[in-house]
Order: structure tokens, then C-alpha cells, then sequence
């Protein structure tokens, strides 16, 4: 199970991956592609008058942005094998780090030390219960700060929140 929530600027950490936002964000709609959709209203760009006055074909196809919602809570089995500095003898760990509104957060899912392997294995479960909604959610290798780290076969899978814990931050 994950440590508790930390201020992401206190740990020491290497950048291993962008989480998509598929994985904990809901699509709002496809902007562009000239169809009409329900949603928040399209910018001047998106529209077709203003795009000819600036010089376009006046179709709105031009620009296509898939637009997301962040959820307020999000639960992830997350694993992979982290590949380490031959030299490093110190622990290191694996965080997801999330920003949200209260700014940016890290969760330690699993943490062991290193003693000179090249690689380790780190896995857990990790929950996320964000102030306000989730805008990004990204992995790092926490307790070193080398662009020789990076992690291969980076296994994630979105679990089911309760609905008790979305009553937590209602």
C-alpha cells in the first residue's frame, strides 16, 4: 500500500513517465472537425467567419483537440523495473506525482535499496484522493536525481474507486 501524501518538491526524483490522461480524466468532447457539440463554447479560432477573416478556408476542421475533465480521485496498480547507476547504494523508491489544486503531490508506492543493482523491481497500489480535480499524474523514481534512471515494461491499471472515498473530498 502507498505512504501518504508529501509535497512533491521534498524528494529527490528522476522523471521515468507521463501518465495519459485517459487513465484518470474523462473525455469532455472533440473540438473542431466542423460537428457541433454540447459543451463549453468554441474559441474565435473554432469558428469558421473568424477563421477566414485571418486568412483560413473557414473550416473549422483545421483544428481537432480532444478536451478532458480531471477526476477527483483516481486508484492505480503501478510497476516496472527501474533501471539504476551501477554505483547507487542508497534507497530508492517509486512515486506517482500528481497536481492538483493544492499544487504538486507525491505518493511513494514502493521503496527498497539499491545496493549496486542495475535494476529493481518496484510495484504497489496507489490511491489518489486530489484537492479539487486531478490535472496531471506522472511516474518518477524517487532518492535520485540521474537521466541514467529510467524504467522498462511500466505496467499501470486503473482500479475502481469506492464511492466512499469520493465522499471524502465532495
Amino acid at each position: 500500500m502507498s505512504l501518504t501524501n508529501m509535497p512533491a518538491h521534498l524528494i529527490e526524483k528522476s522523471f521515468l513517465a507521463d501518465i495519459p490522461k485517459e487513465m484518470y480524466a474523462v473525455k469532455v468532447h472533440s473540438a473542431g472537425g466542423g460537428k457541433s457539440h454540447a459543451g463549453p463554447k468554441r474559441s474565435l479560432l473554432q469558428r469558421p467567419l473568424f477563421s477566414k477573416l485571418l486568412g483560413g478556408n473557414g473550416s473549422a476542421a483545421e483544428v481537432e483537440v480532444d478536451r478532458y475533465r480531471g477526476l477527483p480521485s483516481a486508484k492505480f496498480n503501478v510497476g516496472g523495473w527501474v533501471h539504476l547507476p551501477f554505483e547507487l547504494r542508497k534507497p530508492v523508491s517509486l512515486c506517482v506525482v500528481y497536481v492538483d489544486r493544492s499544487g504538486e503531490n507525491a505518493i511513494i508506492v514502493e521503496e527498497m535499496e539499491a545496493r549496486g543493482a542495475s535494476q529493481v523491481l518496484l510495484s504497489g497500489t496507489v490511491e489518489i484522493v486530489a484537492t479539487g480535480l486531478i490535472q496531471s499524474i506522472q511516474i518518477y523514481c524517487g532518492g535520485i536525481n540521474d537521466s541514467r534512471v529510467h524504467i522498462i515494461d511500466l505496467h499501470l491499471q486503473k482500479l475502481a474507486v469506492t464511492n466512499e472515498n469520493l465522499a471524502l473530498v465532495s
